[in-house]
């Protein structure tokens, strides 16, 4: 449609960037986790990329210019920048968190790494000699 009315207005189109809109509509492929996933990741990126430009520029602003308030701006710029990188790396830990949560353990078996018993010898060795579902002792005499 541009293009025809570029074409009626005897102009050259204007290539455009694609609108947020366009960019979230095509990533509706997945589960909405998915999707909030990347595009929360693609925003932060792109602050991150952003603010590292606007520290560089801070930086060399606040140099020439020698000003107390120009170094606070960059400082808070800096923090700013650090604190999306640190909410980048949550969402990540996040998602691992919720992928584990969402997966079926292996077969339902848990490993068990140490097992403490508190408790007599006696005890135990009477919890040990109960029998198993199919009816054997677990330890024989």
């Amino acid at each position: 449609m541009d293009d025809k009315i570029s074409e009626v207005l005897g102009v050259k189109p204007i290539a455009t960037k694609k609108n947020e809109l366009t960019v979230i509509e095509t990533l509706e492929t997945g589960p909405d986790a998915e999707i909030d996933y990347r595009y929360s990741r693609r925003t932060f990126r792109n602050l991150i990329k952003k603010g590292q430009v606007a520290v560089d520029d801070l930086y060399d602003l606040s140099k020439a210019a020698e000003l107390p308030r120009a170094y606070e701006v960059l400082g808070n710029m800096i923090k700013v920048v650090s604190e999306t990188t640190k909410d980048l790396y949550d969402l990540h830990k996040k998602k691992k968190d919720f992928e584990q949560v969402a997966s079926p353990l292996n077969d339902g078996h848990v490993n068990i790494d140490k097992a403490v018993f508190v408790g007599t010898t006696a005890e135990l060795l009477q919890k040990l000699k109960t029998k198993d579902s199919d009816g054997e002792e677990l330890i024989q005499k």
